[in-house]
């Protein structure tokens, strides 16, 4: 019976290595250093099952069936006779979206990408798509063996060759490094089994994905992941992988030897001494029919009962590598740029948000810095840019409301500080009376800020008809770097960027906000939707646009930001990811459960709100920040007395700087109800504050 060392072994083993640098290790890592962020094969294979009854194809359904049916067979024989029978039948590209969307388990999209995650989830993502979300680094699950070996490579590249080999198509070993603050190359195996542009730059680390990568390296890739292309190039793919490997130390985790081209490289390099071999798997006890059994008497090391996910980890606290280490330079020492990434803080944030103010804003980025991180508002993408010149406001023509309110006294104070302010209200189909009398309305709210330049109120039927059947727009038409007419925008909208269908119908509102693996499991919701909303929500997006468009043409538009609700950001991801625009959007956070009729943000008069406030109050949550009351403390009461006066309130004679003591004042006193919406509805009718 063979003996075998156990996971302290390898630690000891690895961490002398790695400190003695007398010769490169050079991991090999399988599927098991990414479990379980990572799905493993069977459920890879649960999902193509999913995709073939969609596509209610029955031949290659049964052919699925009969894979499974047939004894006797490995998992990752398994594996290869499905992307067969995929290839056969529907195409070879299409098991990339299999595997695209397993990839994709570990990552949970940021705003900034929201147009992304808002596709079709059976659709093939495009290089420039996937680069981006790569790019989205923190969203991203990683393991702890993951994380560590990205901390480990970018301690001491030297140490490992300046390289990686893993049989994984996923990009989470491309993320660790990054966020380690290594930098890396991707490289996989061509059509003709060698590795592209092979390991000569002794900067970078060089990642090699032996069974190729999750997304093309360059435009004409494809297949992207087929592990059949090392069986039919395996004297060129052999090759220069003892190229790769030769006068080694191979470190094997997290993989079963499923791949003969792979496990037959490294026997005879171990034969010939060309590398030293260390093997670990997971079980304690190898099972009669375990790979690891191959290996025995051939003077690999093997090691039993390894979990990664606490070797690697180990590893990291022996050699004593702490977060936030400078990495080694992989050359003769040079001058070390150290990046900064800042880190959502939500206990500073909090703090921030008790603290008094005791001035108005002095400029806008002071201004947007606030609404962020004490009145819950966000920008979108939330990288930091110059301060906006042109502030455009569409607004879809309805019953002023106090979310109008709010927005209006933000684009207020923000004229206060040289921003242009353009109000386009959606008109179309509307009376001329209800124009003017929203106009009337805003230009209250601003007169309520000192300073505020009156917002340009236009109407978007009028300069639409004037470009659209006039034929007028901003200036030389042929030099416009945007379509500035409606059809003109649909059809890049449509015809170039090409969302789906329920991606365009989500963003537009036509439908209810619902993720789009959810959508059969909310199908009833979604056709009831469909039933009632009105075909004109799908105007909403060249009308706006082409507006958009036209005004930054203009001398003033150098920077332009757009402000609307927190239920438009797919609205405004499409249009930056349509258009490539970097414009930020700035959003007002939404309340749960209203929408912009419910009548409780109409208040006619302050006992009408004074009920909703001491109804909203009976809810178990009515204290959860995005509720109706907390919104309204928020934004409806603190915010006007800092954009006006740059402090916080008196009311009923306590002084409240932060939501929170009003909200518990409340609970205590219910009667604070009374002079509270007293004094949101005195705001709210353009009424000055005392």
């Amino acid at each position: 019976m063979t003996l075998y060392a156990g996971e302290a072994d390898l630690v000891e083993r690895l961490a002398t290595l790695l400190r003695s640098g007398a010769k490169k290790c050079v991991p090999l890592l399988g599927s098991g250093v990414t479990r379980p962020t990572m799905p493993d094969t069977e459920t890879i294979l649960g999902l193509a099952d999913e995709y073939a009854r969609q596509q209610r194809n029955d031949d290659l359904v049964r052919s699925l069936d009969q894979i499974r049916a047939e004894a006797g067979k490995s998992i990752a024989q398994r594996y290869q006779e499905y992307r067969n029978a995929f290839a056969g039948w529907l195409g070879p590209d299409k098991f990339d979206i299999i595997v695209q969307r397993a990839v994709l388990h570990a990552y949970r999209p940021s705003e900034d990408l929201a147009a992304w995650a808002d596709r079709a989830p059976w659709q093939l993502i495009d290089l420039a798509t996937a680069r981006r979300i790569e790019l989205d680094d923190q969203a991203w699950s990683l393991t702890d063996a993951t994380t560590a070996i990205g901390r480990l490579v970018t301690w001491r590249p030297h140490r490992f060759g300046h390289q990686i080999l893993t049989t994984n198509v996923d990009p989470t070993l491309e993320i660790a490094i990054g966020r380690a603050g290594g930098h890396f190359t991707t490289l996989v195996p061509g059509n003709n089994g060698a590795v592209v542009s092979l390991v000569t730059d002794p900067g970078p680390i060089n990642i090699v994905h032996l069974h190729g990568y999750w997304r093309p390296l360059r435009e004409d890739d494809s297949p992207l992941h087929d592990p059949r292309r090392l069986a039919r190039t395996s004297h060129a793919f052999r090759s220069q992988l003892r190229e790769l490997l030769r006068e080694s130390v191979v470190c094997v985790l997290g993989y079963g030897g499923a791949d003969q081209v792979i496990v037959d490289t490294l026997r005879a390099m171990l034969a010939d001494n060309e590398i030293e071999l260390l093997w670990a798997i997971r079980e304690s006890a190898p099972s009669p029919d375990s790979p690891i059994h191959t290996w025995e008497g051939s003077g690999a090391g093997l090691y039993s009962g390894v979990d990664v996910n606490t070797l690697l980890p180990a590893v990291v606290e022996r050699l004593g590598i702490r977060r936030g280490f400078t990495p080694a330079p992989a050359q003769p020492p040079a001058t070390i740029t150290r990046v900064s990434r800042r880190v959502p803080q939500p206990e500073l944030v909090k703090a921030i948000g008790a603290l008094p103010l005791r001035r108005p804003p002095q400029d806008v980025s002071e201004l947007l810095r606030q609404l962020v991180q004490r009145f819950g508002w966000r920008l979108e993408p939330p990288r930091s840019a110059p301060a906006p010149t042109l502030l455009f406001w569409p607004v879809r023509l309805r019953r002023p409301s106090l979310i109008h309110m709010v927005q209006a006294l933000a684009a207020a104070a923000m004229s206060t500080h040289g921003v242009r302010v353009v109000l386009s209200l959606d008109d179309f189909g509307v009376q001329r009376k209800a124009f003017e009398l929203f106009a009337a309305r805003a230009r209250e709210w601003f007169s309520l800020i000192p300073g505020a330049e009156l917002a340009e109120v236009v109407s978007l039927q009028e300069v639409l008809d004037a470009s659209d059947v006039f034929g007028t727009g901003p200036g030389d038409a042929d030099a416009m770097v945007r379509p500035f007419r409606p059809w003109a925008v649909l059809y890049e909208y449509y015809a170039v960027f090409r969302p789906s269908l329920y991606s365009v119908l989500r963003a537009a509102k036509a439908i209810p906000e619902v993720d789009p693996d959810r959508a059969i499991e909310r199908a009833p919701d979604i056709v009831r939707a469909l039933l009632s909303e009105k075909p004109t929500r799908l105007l909403t997006a060249p009308e706006v646009w082409a507006h958009l468009h036209q005004l930054m043409e203009k001398p003033y538009a150098k920077q332009t930001l757009t402000l609307g609700g927190e239920d438009e950001h797919r609205f405004w991801a499409h249009w930056r990811e349509a258009f490539q625009q970097n414009t930020r959007h700035l959003h007002n956070p939404r309340i749960v459960n209203l929408s912009n009729e419910s009548d409780l943000i109409h208040c006619e008069h302050y006992d009408d709100l004074r009920e909703q406030i001491e109804q909203a109050m009976r809810s178990e949550r009515w204290r959860e920040p995005n509720r109706f009351v907390p919104w309204l403390v928020r934004n409806a009461l603190l915010l006007p007395a800092y954009l006006r006066f740059g402090t916080g309130v008196n009311l009923d004679g306590q002084r409240f700087d932060a939501w929170q003591d009003v909200l518990a004042a409340l609970e205590v006193s219910p009667s604070l109800a009374t002079p509270l919406a007293m004094r949101i509805s005195s705001v709210f009718h353009g009424g000055q504050q005392t």
